[in-house]
């Protein structure tokens, strides 16, 4: 089996274990969110590749990308460093090519022949994404590390939360008023995306997110620490991944994960281009901030006493219904104000802001059922094959909007203003509606009705694991010992 490393001068959990696992994320979304909102319309509209080559480029990356994640996560729980930390090294290692990755990527290549700008496309997705695997699964992994207690677990992914939102403001605010400029195409006003603008700007994000990981590795704590034994079962990526595909709670958030990222994060693109084709002002993408502040601002008071009171279960289904109705609203109506628009993505927002929240923590949680029932601590495998089907769900969402777009609107041409036109607008703007609704009602109905991690059997899985919900100092041989007698 295997056997806890205890110490007794292990600092609790606190402040400072929240502040460093938020800039983590802030990190992570100061390059991510970057290339989320920019990438596309970067090399379909001032680079000149075209929709369907650039489809194919993320799609086949992306199937990359969701084999190096169960790679990546097999290594961290194979090769543990003689430092105890399982997780930060690989975050401070890996933090310097993912700056370098998400600069190449906003590399102007536009002067440059066809075949060199799918090349330099191709090459530095590749390096941003293998870099920001080895940083963001340990990243996320390491939350099971750090505390134990349920309530702790989510008060880390609120503030990992509030990270992404820190980071997403100047992307938000800031970047759609330097990279948009109103142009006249043809004797109409056209707003144009300034391109040459954005490296840059992932430049210096980039500097940003590496003095982010840096503070991750020294703020925070690996409590949850594990020593090899002789008599202790080998790691087997087999048994782990059986572990993951026959544990009902995982499998239920990956369908809704899938949901979020094909349907609602894939169509970020889409929505930055009603602003600038149905409402003729990129520069109004700058309100979508108000999606990310407003249900933070809402809903973090809130997070703690809600889970203790309704479970997180409960927080991650029921609000959902008031996203489904508001996106609802937007593909029905067939025409509308910015101001109606921004306000009922803003009222969608906060549907899905305590799943935003909570969300993370949920697999520590599953990470805790597999362990319950399986007697096998692998955190890095099981975040990595969770990351793996977020990964390929974030694939499928960014190469289906190219796609979809030259299948219903197959005489627009991105980098060719003069044909955009008002029924290109209206046809972009129910896209925008349409593809979120669907993954809202996807997640409502996985979390309603096959999620099964409520607080009654959260409280159960602890004991027979044998933890409370505040021992952050976790004897791992005695828990593994009281699943067995549990079972028996």
């Amino acid at each position: 089996m295997k056997k806890a490393n205890q110490s007794t001068a292990v600092k609790p959990f606190g402040i400072q274990d929240r502040f460093g696992y938020l800039m983590g994320d802030f990190g992570c979304n100061m390059s991510f969110s970057l290339i989320s909102a920019y990438m596309m319309l970067f090399y379909t509209q001032y680079i000149g590749v075209s929709l369907v080559h650039y489809g194919f480029i993320i799609l086949f990356t992306k199937i990359w990308d969701a084999i190096n994640d169960p790679l990546i996560g097999a290594l961290a729980d194979k090769f543990t460093p003689k430092s105890g930390s399982k997780f930060k090294p690989w975050i401070f290692w890996g933090s310097f090519p993912l700056a370098f990755g998400s600069c190449l990527l906003f590399l102007n290549t536009q002067s440059w022949p066809y075949f060199a700008k799918i090349l330099i496309c191709v090459i530095g997705y590749l390096v941003w994404d293998v870099a920001y695997t080895v940083v963001n699964v340990p990243y996320g992994s390491m939350n099971a590390t750090i505390t134990s207690d349920p309530v702790e677990r989510s008060q880390l992914s609120t503030w990992r939360s509030f990270g992404a939102m820190a980071a997403g403001i100047p992307i938000s605010i800031i970047i759609p008023q330097l990279v948009y400029k109103k142009e006249i195409v043809n004797g109409v006003e056209q707003s144009i995306l300034q391109g040459h603008n954005l490296f840059l700007i992932a430049l210096v994000m980039g500097l940003i997110a590496l003095v982010s990981f840096q503070l991750v590795y020294r703020l925070c704590t690996e409590r949850i620490t594990v020593e090899d034994r002789k008599d202790a079962p080998k790691f087997s990526y087999i048994e782990a991944i059986k572990g993951f595909f026959t544990n009902r709670a995982v499998l239920a958030l990956s369908a809704a994960t899938l949901a979020q990222v094909v349907f609602m994060m894939g169509a970020q693109s889409t929505g930055a281009l009603v602003y600038q084709m149905y409402f003729g002002d990129g520069s109004l993408s700058s309100f979508a901030v108000l999606g990310m502040l407003v249900p933070m601002l809402v809903c973090a008071p809130l997070v703690k006493p809600l889970v203790k009171r309704f479970g997180k279960k409960n927080l991650c289904s029921w609000p959902i219904l008031i996203t489904i109705v508001a996106y609802g609203i937007i593909l029905i109506l067939p025409k509308m104000s910015p101001v109606v628009y921004i306000g009922l993505t803003l009222v969608a927002s906060l549907g899905t802001g305590l799943y935003s929240m909570v969300g993370w923590s949920l697999v520590a949680d599953c990470i805790d059922s597999i362990e319950y029932k399986t007697g096998r601590r692998e955190e890095g495998t099981i975040y990595a094959t969770y990351s793996m089907v977020r990964k390929l769900g974030q694939g499928i969402g960014q190469s289906l909007i190219p796609f979809i777009i030259v299948a219903v609107i197959p005489g627009l041409v991105m980098n060719d203003p003069t044909t955009w036109n008002p029924a290109y607008g209206l046809t972009m703007k129910n896209l925008a509606a349409a593809l979120p609704l669907a993954g809202a009602i996807i997640i409502f109905f996985c979390f309603k009705f096959i999620y099964d991690l409520d607080n009654k059997k959260l409280d159960e899985i602890e004991k027979a694991l044998g933890r409370q919900r505040k021992d952050v100092t976790v004897t791992v041989s005695s828990a593994l010992s009281a699943t067995t007698n549990s079972e028996e």
